[in-house]
């Protein structure tokens, strides 16, 4: 039968090794709604540009858990990174005084998001490419989605059970019915992303995806200072998030550099 290689991938599924999944797909789970939380206190490209902290804390996982040793430079680029971020939060008050535009809460919020985020790419890349580089990338995204359907749909059952969200509910015609068109659009966006996001990491690894992903800020900030009548960016923040460009440029020929050699 030509669908027995399909039905024999999928009994692959249900396996003890399938287990391994859980981890990345909670840590994912976990970072998704810290993200929602992010956003209540500061704005999306204040946020694209603090999240680029994740390199520096995926480069130290990266040391400890895979035993994957930057050199020199790479280092040098990540704190020149680590410069451009803080840079980009700088504003002046109308005393002239420098001040940072994140509050004590949102950087809290940053760095334990940079640090789950870390533990969860380097994590999905030992499994993907490592422990399970034979097997197919399109099962192991089921595997770790699996999961991730898990995780969320018990989040959404406890919520629902507690006296507020019941009242909530009620005026409810099903699980779809609070949703608008633009609610549909972002979910096709994150489940795009996420199936991207797979295929970077189990070809490149873990630093070139959060690459791609800082890349974003730029559009970000334009997005927003289109939409978002609360946002102007200054002078700081464009000179940071170059700076962050030039950093990442430095991180990548260093990489090309290693490989000629």
């Amino acid at each position: 039968m030509k669908f027995s290689p399909f039905i024999r991938s999928l009994k692959s599924i249900f396996t003890s090794t399938t287990f391994l999944f859980s981890i990345p797909a909670l840590g994912y789970f976990v970072n998704n709604n810290i993200s929602f939380l992010i956003l209540t206190v500061m704005n999306p490209p204040t946020f694209m540009v603090l999240g680029n902290l994740k390199i520096i804390t995926t480069g130290l996982i990266y040391n400890i858990f895979l035993n994957k040793k930057l050199n020199r430079i790479q280092w040098i680029s990540l704190l020149m990174l680590f410069l451009g971020s803080i840079i980009s939060q700088v504003h002046f008050s109308t005393e002239g005084k420098p001040e940072i535009m994140t509050s004590p809460f949102g950087l809290l919020l940053i760095i334990i998001f940079s640090c789950i985020s870390a533990i969860a790419c380097v994590y999905t890349e030992y499994i993907m490419s490592n422990r399970f580089k034979n097997e197919s990338i399109h099962l192991q995204n089921i595997k770790l989605y699996l999961f991730g359907i898990l995780f969320n749909g018990l989040m959404y059952y406890f919520s629902t059970i507690s006296s507020f969200n019941k009242k909530l509910m009620s005026n409810n015609n099903g699980f779809f019915s609070s949703l608008f068109p633009i609610h549909y659009l972002i979910i096709f966006s994150a489940c795009s992303m996420g199936l991207i996001t797979s295929a970077i990491i189990r070809y490149s690894g873990s630093i070139t995806k959060l690459h791609s992903n800082s890349m974003a800020m730029f559009f970000s900030s334009f997005m927003s200072w289109i939409f978002l009548d609360n946002y102007k960016p200054n002078i700081l923040f464009f000179v940071g998030a170059l700076l962050c460009c030039f950093s990442l440029k430095m991180y990548n020929n260093s990489k090309v550099e290693n490989k000629k050699k």
